[in-house]
C-alpha cells in the first residue's frame, strides 16, 4: 500500500492546462512563468510530483518536492530503483545513462499502480 508523508509541497506554480485534473500523482515540469505541466520523458525540467487534482488552467498545484510520495506508474518497477518520467508524466525505471530522475521506488509496482517513492534528484549513473 503506497504510503506518503509531505515534507515539502510547493503551492506557488499554476495548471497549464485544464486536463491536470486527471494527473495527480504523477510527474509535473516547469512549463512556463510560474507554471506546470505535465512532465516529459527525460524532462530537463522534472520538478516534482502533483498531490491535487487542479481543474483549470491557472489554478494552484501542490508539488511534492522532497519526502515520501505516491507516484502512478507507467512501466513495472521494483523497489530500490531511481524513477523518472516517462513521456505522459507516469512513473519509469531510470535506466539510462545521464537520464534524470526525482525518486527512488520504496515499493514494488506495475503499470497504473499508485506506490511509494521517496523524493531524491539527480542523474543515472550506469554501473
Amino acid at each position: 500500500m503506497a504510503k506518503e508523508l509531505s515534507q515539502q509541497d510547493i503551492g506557488y506554480l499554476v495548471a497549464a492546462s485544464n486536463n491536470m485534473a486527471n494527473n495527480q500523482y504523477q510527474w509535473v515540469a516547469v512549463s512556463g512563468n510560474f507554471t506546470a505541466n505535465i512532465a516529459g520523458a527525460n524532462d530537463v525540467a522534472l520538478f516534482g510530483i502533483l498531490q491535487d487534482k487542479p481543474a483549470v488552467a491557472g489554478a494552484a498545484c501542490r508539488i511534492r518536492r522532497e519526502g515520501m510520495s505516491k507516484l502512478k506508474l507507467g512501466a513495472n518497477t521494483t523497489v530500490g530503483t531511481r524513477v523518472t518520467s516517462d513521456a505522459n508524466g507516469l512513473g519509469a525505471p531510470a535506466n539510462a545513462a545521464n537520464q534524470r530522475y526525482g525518486a527512488i521506488a520504496l515499493e514494488t509496482g506495475a503499470a497504473n499502480d499508485i506506490i511509494a517513492v521517496q523524493m531524491e534528484f539527480g542523474k543515472y549513473v550506469a554501473a
